[in-house]
């Protein structure tokens, strides 16, 4: 019943991709 907003999950994850795929890029 807590799912309405479950893009900010979603941004979450993406950030924390984008971190560590940038981080093993470097």
């Amino acid at each position: 019943m807590t799912q309405s907003n479950p893009n900010e999950q979603n941004v979450e994850l993406n950030r924390t991709s984008l971190y560590w795929g940038l981080l093993l890029i470097f």
